[in-house]
């Protein structure tokens, strides 16, 4: 006999076979691999049963063995057929063994409604041939279920309504084709669930409605090839989640509305190239959420609604829209990210819960929207408890940034304020750690900067706090001039009286033109007062200069 078939070719001949485990058949199956250009690449062979016999084994309760076998058009449909059995019925297999075997089908082959007791499922460095393969509605009772190493052929792959129980189940290394393949509604137990390095071809990847017990998931190297992969309203249990190093390709990835446990959650390293991946509505419960160094492509990304404890992008490269209107979350950290698109913080419809949002080292060759009183910007950056002075700072300049380049000049104000203090604390602390005379001189440095710069102009973003305070110095000097006794000096004008509210007219007078340099020269200070007038008047120089420069900048704006 002599299969054709897409990439191989079977020939079943009347030579006897032995297994590694010691079975014998009377014929061997050759199978004879092709590669794209029709060239044999391998031959494998393998011994030779009839799917009758296999029946026969399930019907007599005994162990299936099948290790090195090839098994052509196996179907527990054709089984339910044969022996009348309902089509919802379980078919209870002892136990299953099929490693290094080759199992080929005209049609499908078909697995459903299995019911494993012992041992579970073996199908360790299985081949599986062209058609659609159907694990629908098992249920294996204990052992572990061992695809690793399986390659599928063309056909969809189904493991829709499985209960695997709650031993390991491992896929590490399997190779899927171009098949859809799908785990909708699968019940994984506590044991742990390895895709580790397996290669999911082509084909679309569903995983809608699974739920996961207490064990690790692991996909670390996974490579989902360029459909779309579904993890929409998956549980995932208490066990440790682990994408690291993924390839996801161009197709959309979705973990809308997902439940995770109490595990660490990992997508570190890993690429999505073109695809649009949601998070929306995902409750990652009290978890850290690592996508640090991964590599954001050009589809969109959202995390919009999304619970979490720390949802960490450390080193990423995000080309495109990153939506974090997140519904709560303690961290967000983009510190060392390289942006070249937008990153959406600005609420819309509901409020965005963050205590911190940290972007210190980040190189934004793209935008954030964010908005200083909506996201309490300030919060997010003064709440940070591992970042320096110097840090806070320069996170606190780039939302100046921001704000300039949206038009949103009071927020502007607010964000260089906050950047010109924490500028300064840091050059205070810099000052402390080095010691010597640098402590002597930044303390009264520090004091001039923060009395002059901050507190009379808030870094002239305020002119109205200049004019304020230029009408402070004003009635100080006033006073002085009034209330100093006459032995350090006095103010003599044309009209000088000794009462004291002509006095005190004629020292307000006197201060204004000294302040104003106007200089009418009616009024002349004698005494410690020539020294005290010209310092007046050396502050309203500075005064008015900067209370010109705060109130252009805020016209022209």
């Amino acid at each position: 006999m002599r299969v054709q078939r897409n990439k191989y070719e079977v020939e079943v001949k009347d030579v006897q076979f032995t297994s590694s485990t010691g079975v014998t058949s009377e014929r061997t199956a050759i199978v004879r691999f092709y590669s794209d250009a029709d060239k044999i690449t391998r031959s494998q062979k393998f011994g030779f049963i009839e799917v009758a016999t296999i029946y026969d084994s399930i019907n007599n309760g005994d162990d299936i063995l099948l290790d090195d076998f090839f098994v052509h058009n196996f179907s527990l449909v054709d089984y339910r057929k044969t022996f009348k059995i309902d089509d919802h019925e379980l078919v209870e297999l002892k136990s299953f063994s099929a490693a290094r075997a080759f199992f080929d089908c005209d049609d499908n082959i078909n697995f459903s409604g299995a019911h494993v007791i012992n041992n579970g499922y073996n199908f360790s460095h299985t081949h599986f041939g062209d058609g659609n393969i159907d694990f629908d509605r098992s249920k294996i009772d204990n052992g572990t279920i061992d695809f690793s190493h399986t390659v599928f052929g063309l056909g969809n792959v189904s493991f829709q309504f499985i209960d695997f129980g709650n031993g390991d189940v491992n896929f590490q290394r399997a190779v899927f084709n171009n098949g859809k393949l799908s785990f909708v509604n699968a019940q994984f137990g506590n044991g742990n669930i390895n895709f580790k390095e397996v290669n999911f071809g082509g084909g679309s990847v569903d995983f809608l409605f699974a739920k996961i017990g207490e064990g690790d998931i692991c996909f670390d190297k996974a490579n989902f090839g360029s459909n779309e992969v579904d993890f929409r309203k998956v549980e995932f249990g208490k066990g440790k989640v682990d994408f690291k190093r993924v390839l996801f390709g161009t197709g959309n990835v979705n973990f809308e509305e997902a439940e995770f446990g109490s595990g660490k959650i990992s997508f570190r390293s890993c690429d999505f190239k073109g695809s649009n991946m949601s998070f929306e509505n995902v409750d990652f419960g009290d978890n850290e959420v690592i996508f640090d160094r991964s590599s954001f492509g050009e589809g969109n990304v959202s995390f919009r609604n999304t619970s979490f404890n720390k949802l960490s992008f450390k080193e990423c490269h995000i080309d495109n829209y990153l939506d974090i209107r997140v519904n709560c979350g303690n961290i967000i950290d983009l510190s060392d990210t390289i942006v070249r698109d937008i990153i959406d913080v600005m609420p819309v419809k509901y409020t965005v819960k963050i205590d911190q949002l940290i972007f210190k080292g980040m190189r934004n060759l793209g935008r954030i929207y964010i908005g200083w009183k909506e996201n309490d910007a300030k919060k997010l950056i003064t709440n940070q408890v591992k970042s320096s002075f110097m840090e806070k700072a320069e996170q606190f300049r780039i939302l100046k940034g921001e704000f300039s380049a949206m038009g949103r000049y009071d927020d502007e104000d607010e964000a260089y304020v906050e950047f010109k203090r924490y500028e300064l604390r840091a050059h205070i602390d810099e000052a402390n750690n080095a010691g010597g005379l640098k402590i002597i001189t930044i303390y009264p440095l520090a004091f001039f900067q923060w009395l002059i710069f901050d507190k009379v102009g808030l870094y002239a973003t305020n002119f109205m706090r200049v004019m304020l305070s230029m009408f402070v110095v004003f009635t100080i000097f006033s006073l002085l001039y009034t209330f100093l006794p006459d032995s350090m000096g006095m103010v003599t004008c044309p009209d000088s009286a000794d009462l004291l509210h002509h006095r005190l007219a004629n020292n307000f007078y006197f201060s204004a033109i000294t302040f104003l340099t106007v200089g009418y020269g009616d009024c002349l200070p004698s005494g410690f007062f020539k020294v005290l007038a010209p310092l007046e008047g050396w502050i309203g120089v500075f005064l008015m200069a900067y209370f010109t420069v705060a109130f252009v900048r805020k016209i022209l704006r």
